[in-house]
């Protein structure tokens, strides 16, 4: 995504495991509202049903959130491309935090960088 997306995303890194592996942690360093922001996630990956889910460890939601988990479902659409649905699961650490709307809004723009960037790209071939 730090492709589709440089000016949102700036990095991805790998901090334990492999790349798309379950169990992986990652540290996305990313720019919302004008703030770069770190954020140290556990991947679980279900390949069954194109998904996965970001667990948050550490970083800049643990700030307002006791828990965050962001999750991602692929779902191919017979007639053209795939829908992609996103699930945040989140426990405020008080009734004051704000819903993490921002971040939604994030993530959707992310989703449309993503759009045009595959758009631009030739189709590839996948074996499995």
């Amino acid at each position: 995504m730090s492709q589709s997306s440089p000016g949102k995303i700036q990095s991805v890194d790998l901090i334990e495991g492999q790349w798309g592996k379950d169990g992986s942690v990652y540290c996305w360093n990313f720019l919302l509202d004008r703030t770069t922001m770190c954020n140290k996630v556990e991947v679980r990956m279900d390949d069954k049903n194109k998904s996965a889910s970001y667990k948050t460890v550490e970083g800049y939601l643990m700030n307002s959130f006791k828990s965050f988990i962001i999750s991602i479902q692929v779902i191919p659409n017979l007639e053209k491309g795939c829908s992609v649905l996103w699930t945040f699961d989140y426990e405020k650490v008080n009734v004051n935090v704000e819903d993490p709307t921002s971040l939604l809004q994030f993530v959707v723009d992310c989703c449309k960088d993503v759009g045009v960037y595959l758009s631009q790209k030739p189709p590839q071939l996948q074996t499995t």
